[in-house]
């Protein structure tokens, strides 16, 4: 018999519970969160245009709904979604849903600015969310999203497999895999969304200790949620001996574990007649050649 999960990557029911647990500690104001909301209202304060009908998924602050209100003075609405509840709002209305952005519950045309923040990581099938993205988008919409990309603690990542290997003679994932700039860069180039644009931003922070890198982890709901994943018990001093990999490996002068934190955003827009458009190929007047 076929299992239903056997092309998902992620269980989205244990990450909805992941998540939820982490609502209890949640952090309005947590680092990364901030990083990523800081990018996107870079791209928005460059954009020229105004937006009376937004969509955001994902975590979001009190902080960057106020940016939205201030900026875009005729906002009629703004609606979050996410995969589990949120607290309701406090400083800012908005309305909510809970839904999957794999099939967004909205009608054709219903925003003219959608925005991604820290959830492109968690899904099964990108090119699907692509295109309920540019659905939802009236013509000459913008969408915009940022998340977590593939070189991310790379150095756990790496000390952990070592010392797995070492202590058992195999190994089981621990960190989800996560989409790289090359990849993002082909998807977003093949979902319909015209002037498409891909960066990214590859930071170096620093931990004490393996155990409170862990901890923030897990208070983000980000812990394990692999279809894949092993559900037995770690094998005895797996982590202690991973962070002594890891000391020998990734010190900073400050005798702090490094660790590295990539963000990839991405930005596209609904095609409409009105946007630029290459020219026809040949129909250029001034050779290069003459200019150089």
């Amino acid at each position: 018999m076929t299992k239903s999960h056997l092309n998902l990557i992620f269980e989205l029911a244990h990450l909805k519970l992941l998540k939820k647990n982490a609502l209890k500690v949640f952090q309005k104001d947590h680092f990364y969160v901030d990083l990523i909301e800081k990018e996107l209202i870079t791209r928005l304060e460059f954009t020229k245009r105004d937006f009376k009908n937004i969509f955001l998924y994902g975590e979001f602050s009190d902080s960057f709904l106020k940016f939205l209100k201030h900026r875009y003075v005729n906002i009629d609405s703004i609606v979050k979604g996410n995969i589990v509840p949120f607290p309701p709002p406090t400083n800012v209305h908005y309305d909510s849903t809970v839904c999957y952005e794999e099939q967004l519950p909205f009608s054709a045309e219903s925003f003219d600015l959608a925005i991604s923040c820290a959830s492109f990581h968690h899904l099964n099938n990108i090119p699907k969310t692509l295109t309920e993205y540019r659905r939802i988008l009236k013509p000459d919409g913008l969408f915009l999203s940022s998340f977590i990309g593939g070189d991310t603690l790379q150095e756990a990542r790496e000390v952990l497999l070592q010392a797995e290997i070492e202590l058992t003679g195999g190994v089981s994932p621990r960190i989800i895999p996560m989409v790289n700039i090359s990849t993002a860069a082909e998807l977003i180039q093949h979902s319909g969304f015209s002037l498409p644009v891909v960066d990214r931003d590859l930071l170096k922070i620093s931990y004490s200790s393996l155990n409170l890198l862990f901890k923030d982890v897990k208070q983000l709901g980000e812990s394990n949620y692999m279809v894949e994943r092993s559900l037995k018990i770690p094998p005895k001093n797996l982590f202690i001996l991973a962070e002594q990999f890891y000391r020998q490996r990734y010190l900073d002068e400050h005798q702090r574990l490094k660790v590295t934190l990539e963000l990839i955003h991405l930005c596209g827009w609904k095609p409409d007649q009105s946007q630029p458009k290459s020219c026809a190929k040949g129909s250029g007047q001034v050779s290069l050649t003459k200019i150089f």
